[in-house]
Order: structure tokens, then C-alpha cells, then sequence
């Protein structure tokens, strides 16, 4: 493959190249698409683009990315923070994604990239990544296509027993629509990470960016007030059938109340109903047991998926001897 062979789009061509291509609805999750190149590509320090591969007169496929430049590390993600990226295609075709990754690949490896970084939502290993450290990693998904009672069955004794106990109050689910409730989300955000002895992974500025950029029909974010308060928030992304749970905060009176359990046992219903035909938890990081019971007691089963990542001396260096350069 030639250089030649293949076309780098940067920015807002990106982004407008995207329009024009013929992807299928499902071919493609939230993280592959306009609305999250748009927003990266507005962030400090980041730039986002694709790499088009071609079939005569029509793509084959892309592949999104972002670059971010980092305490003088200049590092490239297939997307960033850890969300799900890897080719698209307008077909399932394992050769056209073989191809676009190949591209990518190809592409990356021929810039000074301090880090080069793919998360991949699938189940084979990759062997367009072979000269990259691969890493397992970990979901729950929860399949809806049963009834409310089949749903209910499965949950955990742990479950019931917390949305019983959230039936005790009386929770109003509000949609974050404004930048006065992105402050609340945000305020929340800051109180979970406090409760976590961390830091907020995103700053308000991101927040405030995906509530005025990301089309409503993308994103169902959310906040749970007891007694005009917010005590609990979501925020989910859709992707043709599915739904990914991507980001929540719960600060002490959500925790005391169980509001947390009330809003996923809501939207579990909910989203059964509008035809969606599975809700995907989110990964889970090694050693967080408690996490992945708390998204077993749902019903979701585990899958397992891949992280790439190719990094130079320097910067593993320096990575492991400060904490601050992490996804």
C-alpha cells in the first residue's frame, strides 16, 4: 500500500468529509462519527481528522482519530479517552476493515508519534496491530429484546433490594439541556471524584462543548433531583440499536438514596420500550470488582475487547514516573 493509496483529512475537512460518506446506520458507534470529531477537534492542544481509504469512486471506509499534544508529547488515538474506535466500513467485511486499519497504521507509524493508541471493539485479535502491545479489556452489555418482567428476574438480590429502597422517595429525571445544568453535572462530577480522593477526568469547558455541539437525538443526558436537587447524572450515547452508558456521577444524598439504581432501572425500561436492543455499561478497569458486580447484578454478560498501543522510550519514561500521562 502507497501512500498514495490512501487520503488524511484534518479538522473541519474531516468532519465535513464525513457527511458525504454512505455509512450505514449501525456500521458506526457515537465515537466514529461527526459530532465527536467536531467536538475534539474544538478541544485545547487537539486536533482531529480521518484517514479515507478508497474504492474507485466510492470509500471503503475511514478511520477516525484525534492528536493531542501533552506536556510535549504529541500522542494519537483512534479516539480519545479510552472510548470505542477502529475502521469504519460500510459493510462488515473483515477484509475492508483490514485494509483501513493497515492504512491507519501505516499512516501513524510514519509520524513522530509519541503514542499511538487504538481501542477496538471487537473480539479477535488484530493482526493490523501486530507490532503494537495488546491489551484485554472489559464491558457488560445487557441485551433488552425481553419483557419487563424477564428483566427484572435477573437482576441480582442486591438490585432489588436498592430499587425497592429508592421507591421510598420521590425522584423527578430531568434532561441536561443548558449550560446552568451542565454547572449542576458538573457539580456532581466534582463530588464523586472528591469521594474517590481524583480529579474530574474532563473540565467543565468539555461538558459545556458537548452540550451545545452533540446533536439531542445522539446523547440522552440526564440528572436525578430529589427535593429540587441533583443528586445523581447520566450521560449515554446512541449507536443505531445500542446504547452506551459513557459517563455518571452520584454525590452522598444519590449514594444514601440509591438514586443511581433508580435512574438505570428507569432507563433499562425505557429503552426496551423505544426498540433499542442493548445498553453497554462501559469498560471496567482491572481490580474494580465492586464495578463489575454492580453491572452484573443488571444481567449483563461480560465481553471482552482490545487496546493497542505503541509507545516510544520516552515517553514510557516519563510515564512511569508521573501519574499524568494516562488515557
Amino acid at each position: 500500500m502507497t501512500m498514495s493509496e490512501f487520503t488524511v483529512l484534518m479538522g473541519d475537512e474531516a468532519v465535513s468529509a464525513l457527511s458525504l460518506m454512505n455509512i450505514p446506520e449501525g456500521s458506526t458507534s457515537f465515537f466514529q462519527g461527526a459530532d465527536w470529531l467536531r467536538l475534539w477537534n474544538g478541544r485545547p492542544r487537539c486536533k482531529c481528522g480521518i484517514v479515507v481509504v478508497p474504492n474507485a469512486m466510492e470509500p471503503d471506509g475511514y478511520f477516525p482519530f484525534c492528536i493531542r499534544k501533552v506536556f510535549g508529547f504529541k500522542e494519537c488515538y483512534s479516539m480519545p479517552m479510552g472510548t470505542y474506535g477502529g475502521a469504519v466500513a460500510p459493510s462488515d467485511s473483515n477484509d475492508i476493515r483490514r485494509h483501513i486499519n493497515e492504512a491507519f497504521v501505516k499512516w501513524a507509524c510514519s509520524n513522530d508519534f509519541s503514542r499511538i493508541n487504538v481501542i477496538e471493539f471487537k473480539t479477535g485479535t488484530d493482526e493490523s496491530f501486530s507490532l503494537f502491545k495488546n491489551k484485554l479489556m472489559t464491558t457488560h452489555i445487557l441485551r433488552l429484546d425481553h419483557d419487563e418482567d424477564r428483566l427484572y428476574a435477573v437482576l441480582s438480590d442486591n438490585h432489588k433490594r436498592n430499587l425497592k429502597k429508592s421507591a421510598e422517595h420521590n425522584f423527578e429525571i430531568r434532561p441536561v439541556e443548558s449550560e446552568s445544568d451542565v454547572r449542576e453535572y458538573y457539580q456532581l462530577i466534582v463530588e464523586s471524584a472528591q469521594r474517590h480522593e481524583s480529579n474530574p477526568r474532563y473540565d467543565i469547558g468539555f461538558y459545556n462543548s458537548l452540550c451545545r455541539i452533540v446533536a439531542k437525538e445522539e446523547i440522552i443526558w440526564q440528572l436525578v433531583y430529589l427535593d429540587d436537587r441533583p443528586c445523581v447524572g447520566h450521560i449515554y450515547f446512541k449507536s443505531g440499536k445500542k446504547i452506551l452508558y459513557w459517563d455518571g456521577c452520584t454525590n452522598n444524598v444519590g449514594l444514601r438514596t440509591s438514586a443511581n439504581f433508580h435512574l438505570f432501572w428507569n432507563n433499562i425500561k425505557s429503552f426496551r420500550e423505544q426498540g433499542f436492543e442493548s445498553l453497554n455499561f462501559g469498560s471496567s478497569p482491572q481490580g474494580a470488582d465492586n464495578l463489575v458486580r454492580f453491572k452484573k447484578g443488571w444481567g449483563a454478560n461480560e465481553v471482552m475487547y482490545h487496546e493497542y498501543n505503541r509507545e516510544s522510550i520516552s515517553y514510557r519514561s516519563i510515564k512511569k514516573a508521573r501519574g499524568w500521562l494516562r488515557i
